[in-house]
């Protein structure tokens, strides 16, 4: 059920029905707030609308249950830019760089 949500939200999202997307993504976190994806679908919605600093507890809410989530790292980086705190913006992006420089170590360990 959680995934029809999640799926639902990020058709209005597509369709940059932003608002609809939030709702979809809420009803999602409702019945699996343990899923960081949730929470990363419903931020870029709000980043989307302009309301960065909703966006970015989003984010942190995603980093904080996957560690791992480049993608959300990059968009936090995103929030605190739009919101003018660029020493968050750059330890973001940083974190987000080294994540993803990682997982291109581990893709190429693997094709040796």
């Amino acid at each position: 059920m959680a995934a029809y949500h999640r799926n639902l939200g990020a058709a209005y999202y597509k369709l940059k029905q932003y608002e609809k997307a939030i709702e979809g993504h809420n009803k999602a976190i409702s019945i699996e707030p343990k899923h960081s994806i949730n929470y990363h679908n419903k931020g870029a919605a709000y980043f989307r609308l302009g309301q960065y600093e909703k966006a970015k507890e989003c984010f942190e809410q995603a980093v904080e249950l996957d560690k791992k989530q480049t993608i959300s790292y990059g968009w936090l980086a995103d929030s605190f830019k739009e919101l003018g705190n660029f020493e968050e913006a750059y330890k973001n992006y940083n974190r987000a760089f080294e994540l993803s420089e990682q997982e291109d170590y581990k893709k190429s360990a693997k094709q040796m």
